[in-house]
């Protein structure tokens, strides 16, 4: 009787202390997004930045490592990187306010990453992930033949430096997540920073529109607003309340409905795609070792569905909502019917919208110049690799690009995952991001846990259409992977499930 009673004892303390953490977590996760929200745009939000990082320095001197990674966490994934589209002139926030140029969000991931590497005793333990092995090893590759152009080609200092920050962001997000402790805990970070983001979409379009794009008001953009869109599709993957489910079903339903809403009132190309298709893909995705009658029978009515609601889905785009709700859905359909006529006649790309048009030259523009030496349309340019556009010119858009590749005419941040890793990988790289978006869907259909499940599912969408976009999404990105791929929390939902 009394090892019952100490085993029921046992497990509603463990429930009374999620529910404490988790309370806990999301409201220092709303804190830090209504900072970046508010005091970020004054002088205040400045000095508040600079204080935090002192704290987390010395934090980091009385050994407390574990709490400096969840407030970096916190304050990385929170808080908003700028908006060329807000009105304000400055904008404070921990991924915008840094030292020598280099923000505090990065720092503090690289210095927790050298710590872990310096003093942990698992420190080679990452090294043994096949998919942290090998994104090395394609990184070194294209590492040796950026090299050599930067010194016997033309590829631009500028542009080797910024792919080479931007790898060395993600791959130190990875090994950090990968070989720390409690990845429970940093998987719930992960969840609630985008479940709240919907959220926050509409405070500021409410109550603080900051500036205006497309001839609407908006709360200003931020890369993880991109993955809101796939929200809705959580709830495919939630299953009935468990340990292993960290997220509150009430939290999983507000987040959908305020994403569609926020979809509606602020949307971007991307969102408009990514919804209906994230939907339909969970769906299927759901439809766990199913017999192939009934599988057969779901993809049937799925594919009558989809050639129902394409012709409403493209009405409601064209003639309800904003004015940038119509923008980009004329943007969305102008890309599709663009690019099929382009398959026919290539100078029809400039019969397709600005934003859109502007990716597919990149493309057009790389595969030119990539198939002239044949090496370099196997392997790429390599890391700082660029692409000129004496084939299809790119016309004049304020912020595309930096001022220098205007005027260079050398392009070294492209807008799309598929040309960035064609750009610097070639069709080797295009080959093991196949073979990663397939180890991923195999991943999302055999986990058990719906919020890792999930997790997986934003990976995909995310890896795949904005690899090479922001650091902080390199941050998510690699903390995420990291975390999914980290043997100590595989481990930890085999004992809860025990």
């Amino acid at each position: 009787m009394s090892l019952i009673a100490l085993h029921y004892n046992h497990l509603s303390a463990s429930k009374l202390s999620y529910k404490k953490r988790f309370w806990c977590l999301l409201i220092a996760s709303v804190f830090f997004a209504l900072f970046s929200n508010t005091l970020s745009y004054t002088k205040l939000g400045l000095y508040l930045i600079y204080c935090m990082a002192i704290l987390l320095l010395i934090l980091l001197i009385i050994r407390k490592v574990r709490l400096v990674y969840y407030i970096v966490l916190l304050a990385t994934l929170n808080m908003g990187e700028y908006s060329k589209f807000v009105t304000q002139s400055e904008f404070y926030t921990f991924r915008t306010v840094g030292i020598f140029g280099v923000t505090f969000a990065v720092i503090f991931v690289f210095i927790l990453a050298v710590y872990e590497l310096l003093f942990s005793k698992n420190r080679f333990e990452p090294f043994k992930s096949p998919v942290f092995v090998r994104g090395l090893f394609i990184f070194f590759m294209a590492l040796c033949i950026g090299v050599v152009h930067l010194f016997f080609g033309d590829t631009l200092l500028a542009g080797f430096k910024a792919d080479l920050y931007y790898f060395i962001v993600l791959f130190g997000s990875f090994y950090l997540a990968y070989n720390f402790a409690d990845p429970e805990i940093v998987e719930e970070i992960l969840l609630i920073a985008l479940l709240i983001a919907p959220l926050i979409i509409l405070f500021g379009w409410i109550f603080l529109p900051k500036g205006s794009y497309g001839g609407a008001p908006i709360s200003s953009f931020d890369p993880l607003y991109y993955m809101v869109p796939l929200i809705p599709s959580l709830l495919f993957f939630y299953k009935k309340r468990s340990e292993q489910e960290k997220i509150p079903l009430w939290l999983v339903w507000t987040s959908g409905v305020c994403s569609v809403i926020s979809i509606i009132l602020q949307p971007s190309g991307k969102s408009l795609i990514f919804l209906p298709l994230s939907v339909i893909l969970a769906w299927l995705l759901s439809i766990k070792r199913s017999s192939v009658k009934k599988f057969a029978l779901t993809g049937t009515v799925i594919i009558l569905v989809i050639l129902l609601f394409v012709p409403v889905y493209s009405d409601v785009m064209g003639n309800y909502g904003n004015v940038l709700f119509k923008s980009k859905s004329y943007q969305v359909t102008s890309l599709f019917k663009g690019v099929i006529k382009v398959l026919n006649n290539p100078e029809a790309v400039y019969s397709i919208a600005p934003s859109p048009r502007d990716r597919v030259l990149e493309f057009m523009n790389i595969f030119e110049e990539l198939k002239e030496f044949p090496v370099n349309l196997l392997v790429g340019n390599g890391i700082g690799g660029s692409f000129t556009d004496k084939d299809y010119n790119i016309p004049f858009s304020l912020g595309a690009y930096s001022q220098d590749q205007w005027i260079s005419r050398k392009f070294y941040r492209v807008h799309e995952t598929l040309n960035f890793v064609f750009l610097k990988f070639g069709i080797v790289g295009i080959f093991f991001l196949l073979l990663f978006a397939i180890w991923l869907m195999r991943k999302i259909y055999r986990e058990r846990s719906g919020d890792r499940a999930f997790l997986y599912f934003v990976l995909f969408f995310g890896v795949l259409s904005m690899l090479g976009y922001s650091l902080k999404l390199a941050i998510f990105f690699g903390v995420t992977l990291g975390v999914l791929c980290s043997k100590k929390a595989g481990s930890y939902f085999i004992r809860e499930e025990e």
